[in-house]
């Protein structure tokens, strides 16, 4: 008898262990509850000297239906880091003065519009910078660090008596929620004396889109993208201009359709900007172009990168850093002039807002696709990446399924796309497929950490992000065979995917879903 119930009180225990450690496993699953956990993590800044940098890290107040911007300072040498705002939600947009003495961002004023302020690196207390009536919506430093350039919208004209009762307006070509007048954004100069001017004053101000603007090395220029009419939609027809600083006059250099973010050279003498390789806007990959100052010329595209190029910017040496979607990864070159390039290997993670630093060190924002958003460190381009925050380890060390890349033939094309697995995928048993289709189309599913796709594959789903015809990872041919087919071509690239992970065996064929 005595043996039977230490029989039976050894089966209890193991089973109440077992019980226990399912309910462990299951908790340690991600689910949409760890949602709020997941920090966003932008605007990454390398000091002048190297050796802190500045950082966005943004929350959900779930129970204030809001999100939280904390500017953070993080030493690169050990990757602690503090806290350098309270009580400022709207936090962004973090520089350094060239300097490297302080430290400036965006914040709301009492009347809750943007405005500059400014933060001694040494201590103190943040001072408000600029007083602009409709507030700033991005600046940058002059390289002289004796001003500070920003972005406005023009005020909207003051309505007469009997214009009070209108609401009505025009609707060009702008964003289908619009609810009041396009308005012109302008270009102003803040002088460290105090002094605001507007810059600009164009009908259609700039292109905000795609375009920004950039100070020239010698701080007299500054290069942007305008616009004929305010409408959003009308980036498409823009201007690349310079204007003098002290003067304010203007110089066109440049009308095309999909101007993208004009940038100086290292030595001022040149222009480079991104535009569509193509007659299509944005239906065809953007490519790198060269505006000669001296003497101009039109060059381009400088490599033959056959990419959809997102981000570049120039190395000490006046080399270019290229970043395009490569596949389901996302490619980072270096190229010369001369239009030589070379890939540099990061290891499979995903970079994303990069920013060198004086002495080409690089740092990003990277993931991969089981390892949620951190900030990443080169010493140089030839390094590997480095981790150095750790402030979505929780998410990142909860039970993730295995993400893939997958690739089939479609309609003589070749086509690819990512898997994410169930955490408990078993080989050689099929599951239910979950369909999550990335919008665009030009766009495209990479092999980065996606939380969605791990909280649906968690429910024991695989999930399928297919990258379609027109989707901007697999060069001009792919991308623009969505021209003028943007239904059918799309939905048999899809379909083909599937049939190939049937192909796999790993499809329960009669429980498949689609989302996206």
């Amino acid at each position: 008898m005595t043996k039977k119930i230490l029989s039976i009180s050894v089966v209890l225990l193991t089973f109440i262990l077992t019980i226990g450690a399912l309910q462990s496993y299951a908790q340690s699953s991600l689910n949409l509850d760890h949602l709020q956990s997941v920090k966003t993590l932008n605007s990454p800044r390398l000091s002048p000297d190297g050796s802190h940098m500045l950082l966005i890290s943004r929350e959900v107040d779930y129970d204030n239906n809001k999100y939280i911007n904390t500017l953070l300072l993080i030493d690169k040498a050990n990757g602690s880091h503090r806290s350098l705002t309270h009580d400022r939600p709207r936090v962004s947009q973090p520089e350094w003065s060239p300097d490297g003495l302080s430290i400036t961002f965006l914040a709301a004023d009492t009347d809750k519009n943007s405005q500059i302020f400014s933060l001694p690196f040494g201590g103190g207390e943040a001072i408000q910078l600029t007083k602009n009536e409709t507030g700033v919506m991005a600046y940058h430093w002059s390289p002289d660090g004796l001003s500070i350039g920003y972005l406005s919208k023009d005020k909207a004209p003051k309505k007469t008596d009997d214009q009070k009762h209108l609401k009505s307006f025009e609707v060009g070509t702008d964003w289908y929620l619009a609810e009041s007048p396009a308005l012109p954004t302008q270009l102003w100069i803040y002088s460290l004396d105090g002094e605001e001017r507007r810059l600009t004053s164009s009908e259609g101000g700039l292109n905000t889109f795609t375009g920004g603007f950039e100070w020239s090395p010698d701080s007299k220029k500054i290069v942007y993208l305008s616009q004929d009419r305010p409408h959003s939609g009308e980036f498409i027809h823009s201007n690349m201009e310079w204007i003098e600083v002290e003067s304010g006059e203007t110089h066109e250099l440049s009308e095309n359709f999909g101007l993208i973010a004009p940038i100086f050279s290292k030595d001022g003498s040149s222009i480079l900007y991104r535009k569509p390789n193509g007659s299509e806007p944005f239906f065809v990959p953007s490519g790198l172009y060269q505006y000669n100052l001296d003497g101009p010329s039109d060059k381009g595209p400088l490599f033959d990168l056959d990419r959809n190029i997102e981000y570049c910017d120039f190395l000490s040496d006046g080399r270019i850093l290229i970043v395009a979607n490569n596949g389901t990864s996302k490619g980072m070159w270096v190229g010369d002039y001369d239009g030589s390039y070379k890939e540099l290997d990061l290891n499979s993670i995903i970079a994303n807002d990069i920013h060198i630093g004086n002495t080409d060190e690089l740092v990003f924002i990277g993931s991969t696709g089981t390892q949620a958003p951190e900030v990443f460190y080169m010493s140089d381009i030839d390094s590997k990446p480095k981790k150095i925050t750790s402030f979505n380890k929780s998410v990142t060390d909860l039970n993730l399924g295995h993400v893939s890349s997958v690739t089939w033939e479609t309609d003589g094309h070749h086509a690819d796309g990512v898997i994410t697995y169930p955490p408990d995928y078993v080989e050689g048993q099929s599951y239910p497929l979950l369909l999550y289709i990335h919008g665009g189309p030009m766009g495209a599913s990479l092999t980065s950490f996606d939380f969605y796709a791990q909280a649906m594959a968690s429910e024991g789903w695989i999930i399928f992000r297919p990258n379609y015809r027109g989707s901007n990872n697999l060069g001009k041919t792919y991308q623009r065979a969505v021209v003028n087919d943007a239904g059918a071509r799309p939905g048999r690239d899809v379909m083909a995917g599937i049939e190939k992970l049937k192909e796999m065996g790993i499809v329960n064929e009669d429980r498949m879903a689609v989302s996206g």
